[in-house]
């Protein structure tokens, strides 16, 4: 009644607003799409930091899983975000939805991240330390 709309998206894919414009009473913008940067090119420090990145990404997954049980909000989560996704499958999409957890100006810093190590590291460092408490 009032002109309003709510409108829900679910990202596909991720990008950087390059420009911010109005067109028609709408925002727009001009936009480049990027994916995580490769975390090594040496084959052997690659797979050093892919097992690296599989251990933090276990632990932490471990970690959210059983404090979400506790508290009893993991199906509440699980419907809002889709379900947990294990390091062994995804570890980026594993880092991307315990993102989402994270409030604020973190979670901010985090989506901007291109590297998947070091959303788990940062995630690792912040989370673990409470979550273990």
């Amino acid at each position: 009644p009032d002109g309003r709309s709510l409108v829900r998206s679910v990202g596909a894919r991720r990008f950087r607003v390059l420009e911010r414009g109005m067109r028609d009473g709408y925002h727009t913008a001009r936009v480049e799409f990027f994916e995580d940067e490769a975390e090594s090119n040496d084959a052997e420090e690659a797979a050093a930091s892919g097992t690296s990145l599989f251990a933090k990404a276990e632990r932490l997954r471990a970690v959210v899983l059983h404090s979400l049980q506790q508290q009893g909000a993991l199906d509440k989560f699980e419907d809002a975000l889709g379900p947990l996704p294990s390091a062994e499958q995804d570890a980026s999409a594993l880092s991307f939805w315990i993102t989402a957890l994270v409030p604020g100006r973190l979670q901010e810093f985090l989506l901007t991240e291109r590297s998947c190590l070091r959303r788990l590291e940062i995630l690792s460092d912040v989370l673990l330390p409470v979550m273990e408490e």
